[in-house]
């Protein structure tokens, strides 16, 4: 498995908050790399996280994309050199973001729904990912972790009725600039 895996958003979307999550959850049993295209640092601008994901240490980009993920409706022509043939898009007509938006309590908790949904495709059991949930939202308070919990269950469960599923083995996390064994 080497799957490149794109997400795509305005700044203040929470893409960092996805990525991280997502960083977290793979370490249970692959090697990803992350790579973040700062474009905007202005609310409203707009970046791309990177994110390979893949069985073999591999710490380099790769141009083309097997998964997008468009938290905005134009994605533009940027993007068409780069998708594969079995492009998996999880856009408005799969997942429809701007509809989930409204159904959860808060906008700000769909970066947990899509890495909900996400962490579902990778197979990744839900338990352990409440648990690294639990350990990022610690110092927010209960509540919050049960706000993400939610939102991130409903988003794992929309994951099962997509019918994507990839499959998992050994992982090292590593972020563009620093790298460490999250094994332990």
């Amino acid at each position: 498995m080497d799957i490149t895996l794109v997400i795509r958003g305005e700044v203040g979307q929470g893409i960092n908050t996805i990525s991280y999550l997502l960083l977290k959850v793979l370490k249970t049993g692959l090697f990803a790399f992350s790579c973040e295209d700062i474009m905007s640092r202005i609310r409203g601008g707009i970046n791309t996280t990177t994110i390979r994901i893949s069985e073999k240490y591999n710490c380099r980009f790769k141009k083309e994309i097997d998964i997008l993920v468009p938290l905005d409706p134009k994605v533009g022509d940027w993007v068409k050199s780069r998708l594969t043939p079995n492009i998996i898009i999880l856009n408005e007509e799969k997942i429809n973001p701007s509809k989930i938006k409204k159904e959860l309590e808060k906008p700000v908790f769909l970066n947990t729904f899509l890495a909900g949904l996400i962490t579902r495709i990778f197979n990744i059991d839900f338990s352990f990912f409440k648990s690294v949930i639990e350990e990022i939202f610690y110092l927010k308070g209960k509540e919050a972790i049960e706000k993400n919990l939610l939102a991130a269950k409903k988003g794992y469960d929309l994951g099962n009725g997509l019918n994507i599923n990839l499959s998992i083995k050994n992982q090292i996390f590593q972020n563009g600039y620093y790298s460490r064994d999250l094994k332990h």
